[in-house]
C-alpha cells in the first residue's frame, strides 16, 4: 500500500525502547494472530502514541463472501418507506437497537448523512427476551434484545450475525496482542486485560451503515425541519449543513421558511463562513469527526452503489471518487486517507476505553468519512464496537497518571467539535477513581443525541 507520510523517530516513554515507525497502515496476518506470534512492534506502530490508531488484518477466512452477503442489505433497508423503517426504531435505547437516522449528533449537528441498523452481533438476547426486566430497563442501550426487520428484510439477521461474529473473533486475537504490548510498557497493567474485558462482555454492538446520496441527505434534513417546525419559524442552527453553514441544497427551503430578505442575509453569511471553513469539516461530509468510545472497533471495507430513480441500487467495483472514504487525523495533526489493502481485509481501530485502560499507551484517533462528489452514489459498511460490560471500572494502571491518558499534544490535534477525553472522564459524573463504562457511555451518548 502507498505510504502517505515520511518516517518519524519516536522517543521512549518508559522502559521499553521505541522503534522508528511510519505513519502508514500497518497490516497483520490472521495466521500470525492465530499462532500467537509476538506482534508488539506492529501494535505499537499502529496503536501507540505516534501511530494512526488503526491497522488491517489479512487472510481472514470467508470475510469476502460474508461481506458480500451483508452490505447490499443496507441500501435495501434504507430504501424502505419511512413508515416501514419506523417499525424498527427504538428511541428508548437512544436508538442503540434497530434503525436510526438523523438522531445522532456529530460536531454538534443532527447527522442525516447516514442511517444505521444496530444490534448485538454475538447474541440476540444475552439478558433475556423480556424487555421489562430490571437489568434491561436500567441498561437498555446495552441490554435490550435485538430488533430485526423480519417482515421486510428477513435475510438481515443471519448475514449480520455471521459477519459480526467473525469480526469479533478476530478482534479478540488483536486484543491479546495489544495486551502483550501494553504489559511491556506498564508493569501495573492487568495481564490480559483487554482480552478479558472483551471475553467477559455481553454487550458488543454492531452497526450496519448506509451513507445516503447527497440529495437524499438534504431531503431528509429538510423533511425533519418541516415536521419539527410546522409554522416554519426555524432557528438558523437547524439548517446547518456539514460545513456548519447553510448548505446550497437548503437554500430554497430557507427562502420559503424565513422570507427572501432573511434568505439573502443567510446566503451572504454562508459565503462569509465558507471562506473560513476548516479542513476537518471538509473531510467529514458523510460522517463527522469523532472518536470511538469503546475498546476496539472492527470495520469491513465499504461497498459503493449507484442509486437508480426507482430506488434500486447497482453495486460498483469501488469508489467512483478516489478522494472519498475514511480519513484519520493523527496526533501530530496530519491527515491520512485510509484504504484497506483489499476488500477481503478487516480494519481495527482503538477506542477511548482502551486508551483509558492502558493509561494512554494505546490511543484512539479521530476519524471521519468524506462523501463522494459523484451524484446518486451511496455507500455501506459494517462496524463492530467491542466494549466492556457497563460495570467495568474505567481506571488507568497505577504506574500511569490519569492525565497521561490523553496528552496535551493529542488534545490540541483534535478536530473541531471532537470533545477531549477529560470532558467525559475525570469529570463530576465520571471521576477517575469511581467511574464505570456505563457512566462513561451515558456521558458519551448524551453528548451525541
Amino acid at each position: 500500500m502507498k505510504r502517505d507520510s515520511t518516517t518519524q523517530s519516536l522517543t521512549s516513554p518508559q522502559k521499553r525502547p521505541r522503534t522508528t515507525t511510519t505513519n502508514h497502515l500497518i497490516t497483520l496476518d490472521y495466521h500470525d494472530l492465530v499462532a500467537c506470534k509476538d506482534l508488539s512492534k506492529q501494535i505499537e506502530q499502529a496503536f501507540g502514541e505516534h501511530g494512526l490508531g488503526i491497522l488491517a488484518v489479512a487472510n481472514v477466512p470467508d470475510v469476502l463472501e460474508k461481506r458480500l452477503r451483508l452490505l447490499p442489505l443496507a441500501p435495501r433497508f434504507a430504501n424502505l418507506t419511512d413508515e416501514q423503517k419506523s417499525l424498527y426504531e427504538h428511541p428508548e435505547s437512544y436508538w442503540s437497537f434497530g434503525w436510526s437516522h438523523g438522531k445522532e449528533k456529530l460536531q454538534g449537528r443532527p447527522d442525516f448523512a447516514k442511517g444505521s441498523y444496530y444490534n448485538n452481533p454475538c447474541a440476540n438476547a444475552p439478558f433475556g427476551t423480556d424487555p421489562t426486566t430490571t437489568t434491561i430497563q436500567e441498561w437498555i442501550s446495552f441490554a435490550h434484545p435485538n430488533i430485526w426487520p423480519t417482515e421486510h428484510v428477513p435475510e438481515l439477521e443471519s448475514a449480520f450475525m455471521d459477519l459480526g461474529s467473525t469480526m469479533c473473533s478476530v478482534g479478540h486475537l488483536v486484543a491479546k496482542q495489544c495486551d502483550t504490548f501494553v504489559s511491556s510498557v506498564s508493569k501495573d497493567y492487568e495481564k490480559g486485560k483487554l482480552a478479558r474485558v472483551l471475553g467477559d462482555s455481553k454487550v458488543t454492538k454492531a452497526r450496519l451503515l448506509h451513507y445516503f446520496p447527497k440529495k437524499e441527505e438534504a431531503r431528509a434534513r429538510a423533511d425533519s425541519i418541516g415536521s419539527a417546525n410546522p409554522e416554519k419559524l426555524i432557528p438558523a442552527e437547524r439548517f446547518r449543513g456539514r460545513s456548519g453553514s447553510f448548505s446550497g441544497s437548503d437554500e430554497i427551503t430557507i427562502a420559503t421558511a424565513i422570507g427572501a430578505k432573511a434568505a439573502k442575509a443567510a446566503k451572504a453569511a454562508k459565503a462569509a463562513t465558507e471562506a473560513t471553513v476548516n479542513e476537518e469539516e471538509d473531510f467529514s461530509s458523510w460522517c463527522g469527526w469523532h472518536n470511538d468510545h469503546g475498546s476496539l472497533t472492527a470495520l469491513c471495507p465499504a461497498m459503493y452503489f449507484q442509486q437508480e430513480k426507482d430506488g434500486s441500487v447497482i453495486p460498483l467495483k469501488g469508489s467512483p471518487d478516489p478522494a472519498a472514504g475514511l480519513y484519520i487525523r493523527s496526533r501530530n495533526g496530519s491527515l491520512h486517507h485510509i484504504k484497506a489493502p483489499s476488500t477481503s481485509h478487516l480494519l481495527f481501530q482503538i477506542g477511548e476505553t482502551s486508551q483509558i485502560h492502558s493509561g494512554g499507551i494505546l490511543q484512539a484517533t479521530p476519524h471521519a468519512v468524506r462523501g463522494v462528489s459523484v451524484p446518486n452514489v451511496c455507500r455501506s459498511t459494517f462496524a463492530c464496537f467491542m466494549e466492556p460490560g457497563w460495570e467495568e471500572a474505567m481506571n488507568a494502571p497505577l504506574d500511569r497518571s490519569p492525565e497521561s491518558a490523553q496528552s496535551s499534544n493529542a488534545e490540541a490535534a483534535l478536530p473541531k467539535g471532537v470533545p477531549p477525553l477529560k470532558q467525559r472522564w475525570g469529570s463530576k459524573d465520571c471521576p477517575f477513581t469511581a467511574c464505570n463504562f456505563g457512566a462513561f457511555t451515558k456521558a458519551t451518548l448524551g453528548a451525541l443525541h
